[in-house]
C-alpha cells in the first residue's frame, strides 16, 4: 500500500473501524680481515741453517779487518801443493813486509798476554785469517789492508798451508760498547701474530740501527724470521712498534671534541624540545547545550594527561550560530573545535578539517559508529567529525488516552489512521479538544520538517534529487496534510489536528495530543511541564519494509583555519574514546534524568535498561538524514530547506494541488543544493 493509497484510504473511509487496517500492502520505493703471514716456527728459527746470525758474515757487524772470507780461492781450483818447506824466521819476515809493506810494530808478548777478544753480535772467530808464522815473538803485523788479496798466496809454492790455531796472532780489537740487550721475544711473538711485515735488506727501515750494517734479520728464505732474542741489538724491529705520543694525544683530543660536540647538539635540542612541549596551547571549543560545569570533568581529564594543553570551553548562544560560526572562521578568529548538526554537511563542509587517522581509522568509524553517522561524516574516505550523541525521531504516545480508548500503539501507517481518528475528541461546534496525533501542519507541530522527512525517506524520495522523485514526494506530501485538511473528504469533520492548536509538545504535555513525534530532549521538556504525565517512547510507524526514520546529532569538528589543528586532533580523539563518552553521560545524568545517548554501536546496550531512551537507540541503525531539519536554530540550509517546505505544506491547505506544491518545492530544494555545491567547489 503507497501513501497515494493511504491517501484514498482516508477519502473514503471517514470513520475507520479497526478491522479495515491493510498491513500487508507494499511500496516500491529506492533510498538510496685481511689473511695473515705463516707462522714461523721456533725449530726452524734455531736451526743453524735457517738461522740469519749462523748464515754467511756479510751482514754481521763490521769488523776492523778486512773480510777475505769471499776471496779466499777454494781448494779445488788450487793448484797442487809441494811438502811445505822450513823457512827462517828471518826469511818469513821479509817476505811478509816484501808482500806487504812495512807494518806497524808490535810486542807479540803483548799481544799473547793480551785479554780475550769479545766480539760484538757473535762474530765467529774463524772469519778472522790465519797469519802463518813461526816465531812467536814476532813484533810486526802485516799490513793486510794494503795488499791485494792475491799475494795471499805464496808465488813460490802450489799450496797455502795455515798454521795451527795456536800459533794464530791475534789482533786487539776494541772492546765494543756494550748496550743491553732487551728480551724481545714477546713484542717479536705479538707482532707476528698481528702479522707486522718486517723489514728486509731490499727494503730496509733506515730508522733501526740494525739496518745501517748491525745486522740483517731475513735470510735467504725471505718468510723466516729469526727469534734468537740474545743475539738482537737494541731497539730491534721485532719489537711492537707504539704510536707516539703526540699521535695518540690528537686521536683522544678529536675523540674528545666530537663527543663533547654531539652532547652539546643533544643538550640545546633538548632544551628546545622541552621549551616547545612546555609551551601552553589553548584551544578555543565552541559547544552549544552542555555548561561549562559538565564539561569540565572531561576536559580536566584531557588536561591532565596533555599539561600543554589547554581547552576554552565557551557555550553560544545557538541563535543564529551557524552563521556566526562561519563569519568568525572566515576571519581567521574562530574556533579551534565547534559544534555542528549533522545535516549541515554541505554547508559547513568548506571550514572542516578531514580527521588524520591518529583520531580514528575509517576502519574502526564504520564499526563502531552507527550506518547514518559514517553516511554523513565519511565523505570521500576522509572523516570530518566526532558525534558525542544521536537522537532519532520516534513516536511519543499518552498512556492514559490509549488505555482509556483501549487502542494499541500502531506500527504501521494504517494503524496510525485509524488510532489517530479513533483518539481524536471534538466539541459540539467541532473545535478539537483532544487531538489524535499532532500531524499535519508546519507552524505549531513541533519537528514538523523531520515528521516530513520520515515519510519522504519511507516512501522512496531522494533528497538529493527531488526531481527524480517527485511522485513519491507528491503522495507523502498528500498523506501528511490530509490529517488537518477539512476539505479533503466527504465528512468535513475528519481531521485530527488544526492550525489552530497550540504547539505540539506542550499541548502533548497537557495531555491533550495522543500521539506526538519527537526526539530524546524532548522528554526534559514534556517532564518539565507536567510531571506526572505518564507516556511511553515507540518506534515510528513505518510502510511495510520501510522502517526508516530520521537522526538528529550534533557532531564535534576542527576547523581547517586553525593554527593548533594537531592538539586539536588530540582532543578528538580523546572525545571518541568509550570512557569519554561515559564520563561525560555521567556528569550529565546528574543534572537531568539521562545523558546524551552514545553514538556508537558498541555502547548501545548500557541504555537497554531505560524504558524512556533504549526505543530511539533500537531505530538507530535504520535511521537516515535530511536537509528537512527543525529546531537547529540555522539560518543557513536548515533556514532555507524549511521555508520551501513551509510554503508546499501551507499551500496544499490552502487549497493548492499537492503537484503544482510539490514542483515548487522541487524547484527550492535544487537551487539550494547548488548554491552550496558550488560554495564547496570553490573553497577547494
Amino acid at each position: 500500500m503507497s501513501m497515494d493509497d493511504l491517501n484514498n484510504n482516508q477519502n473514503n473511509n471517514p470513520t475507520l473501524p479497526g478491522d479495515q487496517s491493510d498491513s500487508t500492502s507494499s511500496l516500491n520505493i529506492d533510498q538510496t680481515s685481511p689473511q695473515s703471514n705463516p707462522p714461523v716456527q721456533s725449530s726452524d728459527i734455531f736451526n743453524s741453517e735457517n738461522n740469519p746470525l749462523n748464515s754467511s758474515p756479510s751482514n754481521s757487524p763490521a769488523s776492523p779487518l778486512p773480510d777475505i772470507s769471499n776471496q779466499l780461492i777454494p781448494s779445488e781450483n788450487l793448484p797442487e801443493t809441494k811438502p811445505s818447506e822450513s823457512i827462517s824466521w828471518d826469511q818469513a819476515n821479509d817476505e811478509i813486509n816484501q808482500k806487504f809493506g812495512d807494518l806497524p810494530s808490535a810486542n807479540s808478548q803483548d799481544i799473547i798476554n793480551s785479554e780475550p777478544i769479545e766480539h760484538s753480535n757473535n762474530v765467529p772467530i774463524e772469519s778472522v785469517p790465519n797469519i802463518p808464522v813461526q816465531n812467536p815473538n814476532v813484533d810486526i803485523l802485516p799490513k793486510l789492508d794494503s795488499q791485494p788479496e792475491d799475494n795471499l798466496l805464496n808465488e813460490n809454492s802450489n799450496n797455502y798451508t795455515l798454521p795451527p790455531e795456536e800459533n794464530l796472532i791475534k789482533p786487539s780489537i776494541s772492546e765494543p760498547i756494550e748496550q743491553p740487550i732487551p728480551d724481545n721475544s714477546e713484542p717479536l711473538r705479538r707482532q707476528m701474530e698481528d702479522n707486522v711485515s718486517l723489514p728486509t735488506s731490499e727494503n730496509p727501515d733506515l730508522t733501526n740501527p740494525v739496518n745501517l750494517g748491525f745486522g740483517n734479520f731475513t735470510n735467504s728464505n725471505e718468510n723466516t724470521v729469526s727469534n734468537n732474542d740474545s743475539n738482537l741489538p737494541p731497539n730491534s724491529t721485532h719489537e711492537r712498534r707504539s704510536l707516539p705520543l703526540s699521535f695518540i694525544f690528537r686521536i683522544f683530543a678529536g675523540l674528545f671534541a666530537l663527543i663533547f660536540f654531539v652532547v652539546i647538539i643533544i643538550f640545546i635540542a633538548s632544551l628546545f624540545s622541552n621549551h616547545k612541549s612546555s609551551s601552553k596551547v589553548t584551544l578555543t571549543y565552541w559547544g552549544l547545550w552542555e555548561d561549562p560545569n559538565i564539561m569540565a570533568g572531561v576536559i580536566s581529564d584531557f588536561e591532565r594527561t596533555h599539561p600543554n594543553i589547554i581547552i576554552n570551553y565557551e557555550k553560544q548562544d545557538p541563535n543564529q550560530y551557524s552563521a556566526r560560526l562561519l563569519t568568525r572562521i572566515e576571519n581567521g578568529n574562530g574556533p579551534d573545535i565547534f559544534r555542528f548538526h549533522n545535516s549541515w554537511i554541505p554547508m559547513i563542509q568548506p571550514v572542516l578539517a578531514p580527521l588524520p587517522s591518529s583520531v580514528i581509522s575509517p576502519s574502526d568509524f564504520s564499526k563502531n559508529y552507527y550506518p547514518v553517522i559514517v553516511s554523513d561524516l565519511n565523505k570521500n574516505g576522509a572523516i570530518y567529525g566526532i558525534p558525542l550523541d544521536i537522537d532519532i525521531l520516534a513516536l511519543f504516545t499518552n498512556d492514559k488516552i490509549f488505555q482509556s480508548a483501549g487502542v494499541k500503539v500502531p506500527k504501521t501507517w494504517n494503524d496510525f489512521i485509524n488510532a489517530a481518528r479513533l483518539l481524536t475528541v471534538k466539541d459540539e461546534n467541532g473545535k478539537i479538544q483532544t487531538a489524535g496525533a499532532a500531524f499535519g501542519t508546519y507552524d505549531n507541530i513541533t519537528h514538523s520538517p523531520d515528521i516530513m522527512s520520515v515519510l519522504f525517506a519511507q516512501n522512496g524520495v531522494n533528497f538529493n534529487n527531488f526531481s527524480k522523485t517527485s511522485n513519491n514526494g507528491i503522495d507523502a506530501l498528500t498523506f501528511y496534510t490530509s490529517f488537518a485538511n477539512n476539505s479533503t473528504g466527504v465528512n468535513t469533520n475528519i481531521n485530527v489536528w488544526d492550525e489552530s492548536l497550540p504547539t505540539s509538545i506542550k499541548y502533548f504535555s497537557a495531555g491533550k495530543v495522543a500521539m506526538y513525534f519527537g526526539y530524546s530532549w524532548d522528554i526534559f521538556t514534556i517532564q518539565a511541564l507536567s510531571p506526572t504525565l505518564t507516556f511511553s517512547v515507540n518506534p515510528v510507524p513505518h510502510l511495510p519494509g520501510r522502517d526508516m526514520t530520521i537522526a538528529s546529532y550534533w557532531v564535534e569538528g576542527v576547523s581547517n583555519k586553525s593554527k593548533n589543528q594537531k592538539e586539536a586532533d588530540e582532543f578528538l580523539a580523546y572525545l571518541a574514546q568509550k570512557d569519554t563518552m561515559q564520563k561525560l553521560y555521567t556528569a550529565e545524568s546528574k543534572t537531568r534524568p539521562f545523558g546524551e545517548l552514545y553514538p556508537r554501536v558498541d555502547m548501545a546496550g548500557l541504555l537497554k535498561n531505560n524504558n524512556l531512551i533504549y526505543p530511539f537507540i533500537q531505530q538507530a541503525s535504520s535511521a537516515v538524514s535530511s536537509y528537512f531539519a527543525g529546531e537547529t536554530f540555522d539560518s543557513g540550509i536548515n533556514a532555507q530547506m524549511n521555508g520551501y517546505l513551509a510554503n508546499a505544506i501551507n499551500s496544499v491547505l490552502g487549497n493548492t494541488s499537492s503537484q503544482t506544491a510539490m514542483d515548487t518545492l522541487t524547484k527550492g530544494v535544487s537551487q539550494v543544493l547548488s548554491q552550496y555545491a558550488k560554495n564547496n567547489s570553490s573553497s577547494k
